[in-house]
């Protein structure tokens, strides 16, 4: 039996440590995996580490009766002694189970073992007063169950107010590893911790409580495992903490309810989700529902996270610390776990990822309904609320997402990432923002997938470098001029060669931005200056009536652009573009999209498209814009080619290593005004931010419908199901 107990520190090695890595198939993006560590199998505890009651044939029963305690017959290799309520034991032979019955409402048990033991509660309630209630030292292991019809209940108080509590109390404390199975256990710690372990911690087939902790509920210093099972947690700081191990949930169901300021429903080095249901719900200020160190690896499963707290300015540092459902001090992934995250804090992310962010599967919804925070005085000092923030780049392969940000202020954005973004594979997308709805700080590549993007007061889409679409379906819809459907640094680093592309917005002057990259092989054409008419459809039809794809516009705007790119645009075809109120016959692609049918209707404009780029104007003359040549970059030199071949997320740096604090990349330098204003060196908007970050006030038209959806009235109705 020794040997079996020294092989559960393996096992819990196992688990923790010694999770495999590997690089998850699928999509068609060239790049297999930005982020390092993805495990490749669900790991299991092994039968040799359940509980198993005949491997503990020695009992000794313990029962409390009021202020005394009764001890049965002690084997030899097993002392106690007994004053009052106050049981202390010491093993020094194998196989022993305690049992523990009765109630006190002063007593303490206190256990030394050289070899493991079982620690059975049959229906008892211990409180103790200004100490432990449950004291284990038993560096090969201790298993804990409930047992009995009654519940079993554990408190410690402190029995005078502002008594000295030592850091490491708890109403149950264990020195060594601990494996919780079966039964009912609540807890309750009025002086520190509900139960803190100074190894690692299993819970399997337990309904395990903690109906209040002083401080932190379930801490276990080296990790936890949560196998099966029924865990709730309110009233704590921290519900689940370990500041080296990782907490692994392989099943059961966790419920954890905190309303402390800067309380985290889990705080762990990393966090592994494989199984199971987590639920969390924090209200206090600056509160995170999952806090890691390291990486977020939720592979399947269900983790909801709703979080509330206000944010918290520090005038030590001159910024806000927010609440986040989701934070990662290093990289994210998601793999095929159902992800819902609401946030109603002003400057709260749904994810907050300071690494590489990756999404293989799934599916992931978030609501945020949180505005934009701007300290009074300090002018860097401001918190914005997002969907997702993710600090690196940023790998989407599949999967369904829906994202949806309700708050008003200039960086209140659905999807952002500071470094590169790559949306490939099967994944279907709706994002719904107020700013920007979709921003790549670095290189925007769409390889597949269905991506809705519509933004209140900004663009749809916003690449900060170079934006190439290169297959699915695209529809990005701005505010009105100057923002767009889609915007990027310059005609000459936006190219197309595949996939539909609907873009509705204003215009940067007399077109709004067009595929101009020598790269661009798909035809194009832009209609601007047009008045456009919300719940009208834009049709793009052929020579003969056709329909190729109609838009059901979602807003209306005075001097709108729309934009078309499809497969089925040819040199040398005839095209009209028709404004009307139904399509016959067509095909219903998702948020508004259609394709085939005929449509009758109010012709806008029409052309041959006698080159790849077409811009019709609004008196209907077609204009045929160039390509720029290879190596013409608007009068910029082109940056030189990535060393590493794509496969660092097109970033000129050595693969990612396995430290550092943006998932192994040197970190960029900071703008000159905090990094907060969308990624652009300008200082915040003189006109309260409302305005998609630009320093002007926004044109009033009497029918530009800018804010004219809600939570309830959003557009779209998401995507159709997949056509295979």
């Amino acid at each position: 039996m020794n040997r079996k107990f020294v092989r559960l520190s393996k096992i819990f090695f196992t688990l923790f440590v010694c999770m495999l890595a590997a690089c998850s198939g699928g999509g068609k993006s060239n790049v297999v995996a930005f982020v390092p560590g993805i495990p490749t199998a669900v790991p299991g505890v092994p039968d040799d580490a359940k509980l198993n009651v005949k491997s503990f044939p020695t009992l000794i029963e313990i029962e409390y009766r009021g202020d005394t305690a009764v001890l049965s017959h002690l084997p030899q290799g097993v002392t106690a002694s007994v004053r009052k309520a106050d049981v202390a034991v010491h093993s020094s032979i194998g196989g022993v189970e305690l049992s523990l019955k009765g109630s006190t409402r002063n007593g303490s048990l206190r256990i030394t073992a050289n070899e493991s033991l079982l620690i059975s509660m049959n229906s008892v309630a211990l409180f103790s007063k200004s100490k432990n209630a449950i004291t284990v030292v038993a560096p090969k292991g201790v298993y804990l169950r409930g047992v009995g019809e009654k519940p079993n209940y554990i408190l410690d108080f402190c029995a005078k107010e502002g008594e000295y509590v030592a850091k490491n109390s708890a109403a149950i404390r264990i020195d060594g590893s601990a494996m919780l199975s079966g039964g009912n256990i609540a807890v309750k710690s009025e002086r520190m911790s509900a139960i803190h372990c100074s190894g690692k911690m299993l819970l399997d087939s337990i309904n395990f409580v903690v109906e209040k902790a002083a401080v932190d509920a379930i801490v276990a210093d080296s990790g936890i495992v949560v196998a099966g099972g029924n865990i709730a947690v309110t009233g704590a700081r921290d519900a689940f903490k370990s500041k080296r191990g990782n907490l692994v949930v392989l099943g059961g169901n966790i419920n954890i309810e905190g309303s402390r300021e800067k309380g985290d429903g889990v705080q762990v080095r990393n966090f592994y989700l494989y199984g199971g249901n987590v639920d969390i719900k924090t209200s206090g200020a600056a509160a995170r529902g999952v806090n890691s160190k390291g990486a977020l690896y939720l592979m399947d499963g269900m983790l909801n996270v709703s979080t509330s707290g206000e944010a918290v300015f520090s005038p030590k540092k001159a910024d806000y610390t927010s609440a986040s459902c989701l934070k990662s001090g290093t990289h994210t992934y998601i793999g095929n776990a159902c992800v819902v995250l609401e946030n109603s804090a002003d400057g709260g992310k749904g994810i907050n990822c300071d690494g590489m962010m990756q999404i293989d599967g799934g599916i992931l919804s978030i609501n945020n309904r949180g505005n934009d925070v701007q300290h009074s005085q300090e002018r860097e000092a401001h918190s914005s609320a997002k969907g997702v923030k993710c600090d690196s780049s940023m790998l989407v392969k599949g999967g369904v997402i829906d994202i949806r940000v309700f708050g008003k202020g200039e960086r209140c954005e659905g999807l952002e990432a500071k470094g590169r973004m790559i949306l490939a594979g099967n994944v279907a997308m709706n994002i719904f923002a107020y700013d920007d709805a979709i921003n790549a700080g670095d290189d925007l590549i769409i390889e597949g997938g269905r991506i809705f993007a519509y933004s209140v007061a900004n663009d749809g889409i916003d690449g900060n470098a170079k934006i190439s679409i290169k297959g699915g379906i695209v529809v990005a819809t701005g505010a009105h001029a100057p923002e767009q459907g889609i915007d990027t640094d310059g005609d000459a680093r936006f190219d197309i060669t595949g996939g539909t592309l609907v873009a509705m917005g204003g215009s940067m002057g007399p077109s709004p931005t067009m595929p101009r990259s020598y790269l661009t092989t798909q035809p194009f054409v832009a209609c601007s200056g047009r008045e456009l008419v919300r719940g009208k459809y834009a049709a793009l039809c052929d020579a003969s009536g056709g329909v190729i794809c109609a838009y059901k516009l979602p807003r209306s705007m005075w001097g709108g652009a729309l934009s078309f790119s499809s497969p089925e645009l040819a040199i040398g075809g005839s095209y009209s573009l028709l404004m009307c109120d139904t399509v016959v016959g067509a095909s219903n692609l998702g948020n508004g999209l259609l394709e085939g049918g005929t449509a009758t209707g109010t012709v806008l404009c029409s052309w041959v498209q006698e080159n790849l780029l077409a811009l019709v104007s609004v008196d209907g003359k077609v204009a045929f814009i160039d390509k720029l040549r290879e190596g013409d970059n608007g009068g910029h030199p082109m940056p030189p080619p990535p060393p590493f071949g794509g496969d660092n997320g097109g970033h000129p740096m050595p693969p990612p290593l396995f430290g550092g604090d943006n998932g192994g990349h040197p970190m960029p330098s900071p703008p000159p005004f905090g990094g907060d204003n969308g990624g652009h060196p300008m200082p915040p908007p003189p006109f309260g931010g409302d305005n998609g970050g630009h320093p002007m006030p926004p044109p009033h038209h009497h029918n530009i419908d800018n804010e004219g959806y809600g939570e309830g009235n959003i557009p779209g109705g998401g995507w159709a199901p997949i056509r295979k």
